[in-house]
């Protein structure tokens, strides 16, 4: 099926079938290995050559990590790693820091709750830039980085807490920063990562404490001039709704939308979220519009009654289907993280099983091409019966309403 109308902001398309090329033999991962050490050498000046830029071999690693799950690798070499992490972030370039976030977010998603230890190494760094940079797309990158090290790696509810502070710092806008094209990013970070940590937290706390706290600041941005803040902030809006929805079903009590009238008004926000052509009283730019509709109809639907728009996913041959905001923002984050290399961890990433809760029936990782082969003729297989199966019926459909015609 196609979910493309059911997905928030930042959440490409996941084709909802399974791909026979994610299946992954030895011969990938020591390919994939032997990749990200040539760059570790050139960037630890273990060889005559020099790296073109540190950024681009940095990037390299990355990208070599995302498409493939070889956390033994990373567990080994774990000293070269923090070593390329700490000159990377401090070294004022900005490409490379930049670099350095992406590599710090896949470590963690990689070695998962193995490598707790270093969150403590680099917190204080990243929580630095994040806060004082001159570059704001620096500041976007390490409050991301920031969240999901903290989300994967940290063992310590203080440093949970420090993290959410940060968040909710960015969400208030406390430095009175202009919402413009250079700051839209670090406001679209901290309300992506606020909604990834509510994810952490119980339904009644969600409700009790940070609604109250945070709700007038998401609101704020609402109205903002930059529809990548406003379809972020109503997203965040739309997971408060769904959370209160599902904490009122618990008391067995209707979810009602005036619940929040006295944080906001509800029929006034309800307009701002109808409107696709103009906002607050100003033009919106033509492809601005589309993206707003579509946006701000799942907020719509969450404010008038609570809901949340399916997401259903298909990891080796077996369907999961999420419901609620919490789990759909989770499921954005991290598809916008690996993006090509979200399904190899989805498939192999033990992690996953963690953070959604779902068991996944996980592929060994094939011993041959060959093997690999016969499984891809197989998945081919059964795509082509399903898509004849599928175009099948919708022919046997269309001759129907033609003959009714």
């Amino acid at each position: 099926g196609d979910h493309d109308d059911n997905i928030p902001h930042n959440f490409n398309h996941i084709q909802n079938e399974d791909n026979g090329a994610l299946l992954r033999t030895q011969q990938d991962d020591d390919n994939a290995i032997n990749n990200i050490q040539q760059e570790m050498q050139l960037l630890e000046g273990k060889t005559d050559k020099s790296p073109v830029s540190r950024a681009e071999s940095i990037n390299k690693i990355v990208e070599g990590l995302n498409l493939s799950f070889v956390k033994n690798f990373v567990l080994a070499v774990k000293d070269d790693f923090v070593r390329i992490c700490k000159h990377g972030l401090s070294c004022g370039v900005l490409g490379e820091q930049l670099s350095t976030c992406s590599l710090l977010s896949i470590l963690a998603v990689t070695t998962g709750p193995d490598w707790a230890f270093m969150y403590d190494q680099f917190e204080s760094i990243l929580i630095h830039y994040a806060k004082s940079s001159e570059s704001f797309e620096l500041r976007s990158a390490c409050t991301e980085t920031l969240a999901i090290c903290c989300f994967i790696w940290s063992e310590e509810d203080s440093e949970i807490d420090r993290c959410i502070k940060h968040l909710q710092k960015v969400i208030e806008n406390r430095e009175k920063l202009t919402v413009d094209k250079i700051t839209k990013n670090y406001f679209v970070s901290g309300l992506d990562m606020w909604c990834l940590f509510m994810s952490l937290i119980e339904d009644d706390t969600i409700v009790d404490q940070f609604l109250p706290d945070d709700l007038p600041a998401i609101i704020d941005l609402l109205r903002s001039d930059e529809v990548d803040v406003r379809l972020a902030a109503g997203e965040a809006l739309a997971l408060l709704c769904n959370t209160v929805a599902i904490t009122e079903e618990k008391n067995n009590t209707e979810y009602k939308p005036y619940y929040f009238n006295g944080y906001f008004e509800v029929d006034n926000v309800l307009d701002l979220l109808r409107s696709s052509d103009v906002y607050e009283h100003k033009k919106i730019k033509k492809k601005d519009r589309e993206k707003q509709r579509h946006g701000f109809k799942h907020t719509q639907s969450a404010l008038l009654y609570g809901q949340c728009p399916s997401v259903t996913i298909t990891i080796n041959q077996q369907n999961f289907t999420f419901t609620d905001w919490k789990t759909v923002k989770t499921l954005s984050t991290f598809r916008h993280l690996l993006g090509t290399g979200f399904q190899t961890h989805m498939h192999y990433n033990p992690l996953f099983t963690d953070v959604f809760g779902v068991v996944i029936n996980r592929s060994p990782v094939l011993v041959s091409k060959s093997e690999k082969k016969q499984k891809m003729s197989q998945s081919l297989e059964l795509r082509k019966a399903r898509d004849k199966h599928i175009k099948g019926g919708r022919y046997v459909k269309l001759n129907k309403e033609q003959e009714q015609e």
